[in-house]
């Protein structure tokens, strides 16, 4: 599953020298895959937490001194309340606030000291990012990364990141939708077929029409019935289909 970086600050300078930061530690980071999410104020942010799953592998970098209706350390509390292992770090210019934060019991992760550099913030932030990068099952390179699939008259090999979903197809016989991240194909055979076949630990076989891989997933919303996928690929499927989808993560 990608991992998802969220970043509020109430500093848009801050928060997008945050994101350059991360976008220019993809390779040191390299093969641990993460999605940044950002741009959200903090009414926004309090309806995501309140909306949608918080998995344990999010990490939230959170501003402790947020000039707004909710602090840091308010919002801190809803996502415990969601998950008690998502990594929470918090981002001050206070470092006094860490007593606050123990005293309501939110156990973050970690806390960085606002730098006035690029340097000095980007050493920090990668600092913490590598350390958290060996408690991922980051992708395993001595694992099977690719499969064959027929279509037309000839095999194909194709990358298992590359999987968003296979699905069943009414109507066409011994075919089935294949989705990747940038291209929809009609594959020969069926999913009972492919649910025996395809060796890949992150792959949920669970449901009876999918077979869904769920490393790609970003975000899954039980209200409104839809996965979304790293490439904002979205899927609509029933609460029980998503409720055992959950249980499979």
């Amino acid at each position: 599953m990608v991992t998802r970086i969220f970043i509020l600050d109430d500093s848009l300078v801050f928060e997008k020298m945050l994101v350059e930061i991360l976008e220019e530690s993809r390779i040191l980071l390299s093969p641990w895959k993460f999605e940044i999410v950002q741009g959200l104020n903090v009414i926004q942010f309090v309806e995501f937490i309140k909306n949608n799953e918080i998995y344990s592998s999010d990490i939230f970098f959170l501003d402790i001194d947020l000039n707004a209706y909710y602090s840091g350390i308010e919002l801190g509390e809803m996502l415990r309340e969601k998950n008690e292992k998502c990594e929470i770090v918090y981002l001050t210019s206070h470092p006094n606030k860490a007593i606050t934060v123990i005293n309501r019991k939110i156990t973050p992760s970690g806390y960085l000291i606002k730098e006035f550099t690029y340097e000095k913030n980007k050493k920090s932030i990668q600092s913490y990012l590598l350390k958290e990068k060996e408690n991922y099952p980051v992708q395993h390179a001595t694992k099977k990364r690719w499969t064959t699939v027929r279509y037309g008259n000839s095999d194909h090999y194709i990358h298992y990141d590359e999987i968003l979903y296979l699905m069943s197809m009414p109507g066409y016989k011994n075919k089935i939708g294949l989705v990747l991240k940038d291209e929809e194909i009609l594959v020969n055979g069926t999913i009972k077929k492919y649910k025996k076949s395809l060796e890949y630990e992150y792959l949920c076989k669970d449901l009876k029409a999918y077979i869904i891989n769920t490393e790609n997933i970003t975000s899954i919303s039980r209200v409104n019935e839809i996965v979304t996928f790293a490439n904002r690929e979205q899927l609509e499927m029933g609460k029980r289909s998503i409720d055992k989808l959950k249980n499979f993560m």
